[in-house]
């Protein structure tokens, strides 16, 4: 069942009164009565009214008065106003009522069937202009709800960035004359880009870059892992070092290293997630740089004279090369004051 609209009925004799709530009678309306103008204005500052049926002729302030008074309010000025009247139906008369702000008229003696109709007319106005308000009530709290989750994902998002920044080398680092520079613009907040310059040991410089497929959280969540996995710390299941005897350990090649990379980290079907990986360990004494280029697009050295060179030697992307078949290596002997890019 519906939920009743208020109805209010304004006339100062209790037979027209009890005349018009027979006629209206039912679960669906909610029937309000007022004697006078003064108790119907009361009676609008605290409920919602589908249509007024207001008395024209009452004593004191008569419905002309009263109708004019609702239109004037900001809360009362959109209620339909009905006038029920036993006076003429000369123009002048209808025309004033129309003036003071009426809807429609209805003539005495009442008519059950038209009266009813049109209450239920307005009835089922404010039923319908009330769901559109509630309707519109429900949107603006659903659309809240997506500011609020969006403003929590940003937050999130601007976190995780920073948590990524935070994983690159400092922005000037320099190693036993090796000196680094770089710029990192993600196409979007997060992205499956990351790169990294350290020394392993006392000889050895790392050097690497690597790009997960696709762009966000999942690519950023692996680019991140992957940094945790080719850390330069020695231990069981390092990247970068092989284990020897007496529990010393040696420096991993850039094959060996990608190697393991390809092992751990298959192309996944389900996402088809992979990436690829320019892997350089470059001896700090001799300057020779054996790198290995999987998938990714190749450095170029920029010579000290201003020449050019790409280091063209290429395998393919992690995930994608059948275990067993290795990875080709490169390797440069570079100059000071050559410029890997």
């Amino acid at each position: 069942m519906q939920t009743p609209v208020d109805i209010l009925l304004v006339d100062d004799r209790p037979e027209n009164l009890m005349a018009l709530e027979a006629i209206l009678e039912s679960p669906e309306l909610r029937l309000v009565k007022a004697t006078s103008g003064n108790d119907a204005l009361a009676l609008t500052l605290d409920r919602d009214f589908a249509v007024v049926l207001l008395d024209v002729q009452m004593p004191g302030m008569d419905g002309f008065e009263t109708a004019r008074l609702m239109r004037g309010s900001t809360r009362t000025r959109h209620v339909p106003i009905i006038f029920v009247t036993a006076i003429s139906k000369e123009q002048k008369f209808v025309f004033e009522g129309y003036e003071s702000g009426a809807v429609d008229y209805l003539f005495k003696p009442l008519e059950a069937e038209v009266v009813s109709s049109k209450v239920n007319v307005f009835a089922e106005l404010h039923r319908q202009r009330r769901a559109l308000v509630e309707n519109a009530a429900a949107l603006e709290r659903a659309n809240q709800a997506l500011r609020d989750a969006n403003r929590r994902i940003h937050e999130d998002l601007d976190m995780a960035a920073s948590i990524q920044k935070s994983l690159l080398p400092s922005e000037e680092v320099s190693v036993d004359g090796v000196q680094l520079g770089w710029e990192f613009q993600p196409c979007e907040i997060l992205g499956g880009d990351i790169f990294n310059v350290f020394p392993l040991d006392a000889d050895h410089l790392v050097c690497y870059m690597l790009d997960v497929s696709g762009h966000g959280v999942s690519a950023s969540l692996l680019s991140c892992a992957l940094s945790m996995v080719l850390h330069p710390a020695q231990g069981a299941g390092s990247f970068l070092w092989t284990p020897g005897p007496n529990r010393t350990a040696s420096v991993s090649s850039p094959a060996t290293v990608v190697e393991r990379l390809n092992r751990r980290f298959p192309m996944k079907e389900d996402t088809c997630q992979f990436f690829t990986i320019l892997y350089g360990l470059l001896h700090l004494r001799t300057l020779e740089l054996r790198y290995v280029c999987a998938g990714h697009q190749p450095a170029i050295v920029a010579g000290r004279d201003g020449g050019l060179q790409q280091l063209d030697v290429q395998s393919p992307a992690v995930g994608f090369q059948p275990e067993g078949d290795g990875y080709e290596e490169g390797s440069i002997s570079l100059q000071a004051g050559d410029r890997l890019c």
